[in-house]
This record gives structure tokens, C-alpha cells and sequence, in this order.
């Protein structure tokens, strides 16, 4: 019934992932905040142990990635990979239940526990004061950044691989992988670090990173150094190699800083669980936030390559706002910071008023010779359509996937010579609207459902008939996904 409003029926498919996945996702979100306060028997050691907690778990995560992503899907199949999981589950809460077995209760939430009590003058002053705004904002804002990365970082460094389920492993693994290795360099050296000032640095050089390292990719790219990805080229130095570039080094940064927040919620009161819960629920919004405004509002509007620098400008925007509002104490350090922060914030303006991060299809096309007459993008993938070789081609995600031949305009034409008394024609995939337009020329009733909206806007770029053989009754275009549509409808074709 929704597959006349695409973006309505997205924002459908949104809501009941959220509705699927909320209930386990509910429970795996209280576990850090509930083993921080077991951990935390004293609030002076709460940034150790939420640190320390922060890296096994991202560690975890990583080995979860690489196994299914890599191993289990394809030797156990998608389900058989949910029950490893959900039988990994199991066994962290029969462990869990072990574990409080043998230890003794955790201090009261809100109870002093082993350190004085508040009204006592020497430890009033011992503990430094809470600053829990502070720290939500911050993991608000981490948290809205670090998705929006990972959903701009798979969107363009995929891009001419064919969304092979590999490189999404890979793009996660990484990310994670930097996350980790950041948590654990804080454990190292947090009792030398001062809170706001990594806080409000680590904001700063996020956003070089991730400049740096895009810019570096699409210069590879113009000087042939990266091609179209296929099966048969090296994995590891076509794709690997440049996720590796580019989200390795800020996801360091990242992991390194948002330990460190925890910091700022350290409570005299014994607050542990809760401030740490609180912490956590700032950051998961700032992710929900990230994932649902970037793929929805931010691409179609600007496009992923601009989206990028854009939340770059965000993490700038925080550092300079940290290194001046938030008061490094230190003069230096703040001018340093801030002034570096504001120095890039229109150095990377410029850069995108000027053009400089672009898709890498477009430049990897002008690299080889290839023309692109228009292109877009939209909350499910890029566009481009052109020519490359003296042919006209249709580029999804940076992956050509059809060209103006004779074989694509008989699909439809084949079938209906052995049933010649067919009256509708269902084509899965637009494409360049060959199968669709020869289906509409031999008088069947023609439906085409697509994926990506912006297939079909390509559709004149390839045929100049285009508008009249859109304005034929007898043709149908559906946005929606080819299995979901046969499977619901109750039309035959």
C-alpha cells in the first residue's frame, strides 16, 4: 500500500527495524553501564573501569564482525550466524550470573560506598565536581559523528566494489578495530591526560583525519591508483588498503576520546551506574540521530561526499566550542587548539565551496577517460549516468550495471514468444529502462520495480522518447525492493 510514497514506506522500514532490534539492543545497551558500576567500587576509579570495558567490548565486537562477516554467513548461512550469536549471549549471562555469585553485592546506587560521605570537607574536595552536561554532550555529539562516518565511510569506499558483503566487514572491522586500539591507548595513559583538553584536541584532529584521509583517496584515484574493483583485482590493495587510510586513524581518535568523558561524571555519591547509563544513552541517541539524518536528509539534499565534510565541520565546531567554552585551563593549549580548530573549520570550507571531495565513481571515471552526464544520489545509493569506452552506462554505487545492448531489450521479447498470449510483464530492476521500454513497445501492460529512486530519473539521459513512453498508460514504475514487492502483491504477471 506504501509503494507509491518510497520515502514514507523507508521511513517504515526504519521504524520496524527499530521495533525488531529494540528489545535485545535495550538489554546489550544496559550491560556496559550495569558491569561499570560492578567494576567501580570506588567513583575515583570510574574512568579506568568504563575505559578498560569500552575496549574489551569494542574488542568483542571485532571479532564478531570478522567471523560472520567473513566466515560463519557463509559456512552456517544467515540464520545459523543469529543462533551463534544469541547461543554467545547465553553464554555472557550464565557467566554474568557466575560471576555475581561469587562477589558480593555492588555498592547502593547513590551510596558513598568506601569513600567518605559527601558532607565530609576533605573529601568534598578530593573528588572533582560532576559535570554531567558536559559529558552528555559530548557523547551526544561523538556519537552522532562516529555513525555518520560509518554510514558516509561504507557509502564512498564502497563505491565500484559491487556492496560486496566483504568490504562492509571490512569498513565495520576497521572502525571498530581504531575504536578499540583508542580505548585501550586511554587506559595507558589517562592519569597524564587532562580531560578537557583531549576532549576538546581529539575533536580537532578527528576532523583532520578525516579530511586528510579522503582527500588522499580521491588524489590515489585521479593519479590511477585505485581502478574499478572486480572480482579478479587484489582485495586487500583495492579496498582494504583505503579503508584502512581513512577510518583507521579517526576512529583511533574516537575511541581514545569518548573514555575519556567518563571523566566528567565521576560522582562523589556513588552515582556510577547511572551517570555511566545516562553517558551511554547521549551517545546511542547521537548515533540513532546520525544514522537516521544522514542517509535521509543530509545525502539527498548535498550528497555524500559534501555530507562528509559537513560533520567534519561539526567535530570542529565542538572542539573550538570545548577549547573556549568548556575552558582548557591552560592558556596555551587553549589558544593552540581552538585557533587550529578555527583555521581548518575554513580551510574545509573552502574546500567543499570549491568541490573538492567527490564521489570516488566520478573520480575514478575521470581518471580512465569516462564522461558523466548526470548524476545523484538519494537515501539508498549514487548515481551516475554516462559513457565510458564509447558506451552509454548506468553506475550504481560505483558499479556499472548495464549497458545500452540488444540482449536487455529482449528480455521481455523472449518470454513472450513462448507465451504469446501474456498481457503484463513484470521487470525487477529499471535499470536503463530497456527491458520496461520494449515491454511498454510489444503492447504488455509493463511494471518495473526499483530499489534506488534515482535509477529512474536516468531514464531520458539514455532514451529520447523517454517522456512519451513515461506517459504511457500501460507503464508502471515502483520504488521498492523486488522480493518484498512479488512476495505482497496480488497482481500476476
Amino acid at each position: 500500500g506504501l509503494e507509491d510514497n518510497p520515502t514514507v514506506l523507508s521511513l517504515l522500514r526504519f521504524g520496524l527495524s527499530l521495533v525488531a532490534l529494540g528489545p535485545a539492543t535495550i538489554l546489550m545497551g544496559a550491560t556496559l553501564p550495569t558491569l561499570t558500576r560492578h567494576l567501580s567500587r570506588d567513583p575515583s576509579n570510574l574512568s579506568s573501569s568504563f575505559g578498560r570495558l569500552y575496549a574489551a567490548n569494542t574488542f568483542g565486537a571485532i571479532v564478531g564482525t570478522v567471523a560472520a562477516g567473513f566466515i560463519l554467513i557463509e559456512l552456517l548461512g544467515l540464520t545459523g550466524t543469529l543462533l551463534v550469536g544469541a547461543a554467545c549471549s547465553a553464554i555472557a549471562g550464565i557467566s554474568a550470573l557466575i560471576l555475581d555469585q561469587r562477589r558480593g553485592p555492588a555498592p547502593v546506587e547513590g551510596a558513598a560506598g568506601p569513600v567518605p560521605p559527601i558532607r565530609a570537607e576533605p573529601a568534598a574536595h578530593s573528588q572533582p565536581r560532576p559535570r554531567i552536561r558536559l559529558a552528555l554532550i559530548v557523547g551526544f555529539v561523538s556519537g552522532l559523528t562516529s555513525l555518520s562516518y560509518q554510514v558516509l565511510w561504507t557509502r564512498l569506499l564502497a563505491s565500484g566494489t559491487g556492496d560486496s558483503t566483504y568490504v562492509f566487514s571490512t569498513i565495520l572491522a576497521v572502525f571498530l578495530t581504531g575504536l578499540a586500539l583508542g580505548a585501550a591507548a586511554f587506559n595507558l595513559y589517562r592519569t597524564r591526560i587532562k580531560t578537557i583538553n583531549l576532549l576538546a584536541l581529539g575533536q580537532v584532529i578527528i576532523a583532520l583525519f578525516v579530511v586528510v584521509g579522503m582527500l588522499a583517496i580521491i588524489d590515489i584515484i585521479d593519479r590511477g591508483g585505485i581502478g574499478q574493483l572486480s572480482l579478479t583485482t587484489n582485495f586487500l590493495t583495492e579496498s582494504a588498503l583505503p579503508v584502512v587510510v581513512v577510518v583507521l586513524p579517526a576512529t583511533f581518535v574516537m575511541g581514545l576520546t569518548f573514555p575519556a568523558a567518563s571523566a566528567l561524571i565521576a560522582d562523589p555519591q556513588g552515582h556510577v551506574g547511572s551517570n555511566a547509563g545516562l553517558l551511554l544513552s547521549a551517545n546511542t541517541l547521537g548515533a540513532i540521530s546520525g544514522t537516521f539524518l544522514v542517509p535521509f536528509v543530509v545525502i539527498p539534499l548535498v550528497g555524500s561526499p559534501v555530507a562528509l565534510g559537513l560533520i567534519a565541520l561539526v567535530n570542529l565546531i565542538m572542539g573550538i566550542a570545548l577549547a573556549f567554552g568548556a575552558r582548557i585551563e591552560a592558556r596555551l593549549p587553549r589558544l593552540v587548539t581552538g585557533g587550529a580548530g578555527v583555521i581548518m573549520a575554513a580551510v574545509l570550507v573552502a574546500v567543499l565551496a570549491d568541490g573538492g571531495f567527490v564521489d570516488p565513481n566520478i573520480a575514478r571515471l575521470r581518471t580512465v577517460g569516462g564522461s558523466i552526464v548526470k548524476s545523484a544520489e538519494d537515501d539508498i545509493a549514487s548515481v551516475q549516468a554516462g559513457s565510458l569506452g564509447g558506451y552509454a552506462q548506468l553506475w550504481v554505487t560505483g558499479t556499472s550495471m548495464t549497458a545500452l545492448t540488444v540482449d536487455v531489450k529482449l528480455m521481455p521479447i523472449l518470454p513472450l514468444i513462448l507465451r504469446p498470449s501474456s498481457a503484463t510483464n513484470l521487470t525487477v530492476a529499471f535499470g536503463m529502462g530497456s527491458a520496461w521500454r520494449a515491454a511498454l513497445n510489444a503492447g504488455l501492460t509493463s511494471t518495473a520495480v526499483e530499489l534506488v529512486p534515482s535509477v529512474p530519473a536516468m531514464f531520458g539521459i539514455f532514451y529520447p522518447d523517454a517522456p512519451e513512453v513515461m506517459a504511457n498508460p500501460k507503464g508502471n514504475i515502483i520504488i521498492a525492493d523486488g522480493r518484498n514487492h512479488v512476495e505482497l502483491t496480488t497482481d500476476h504477471y
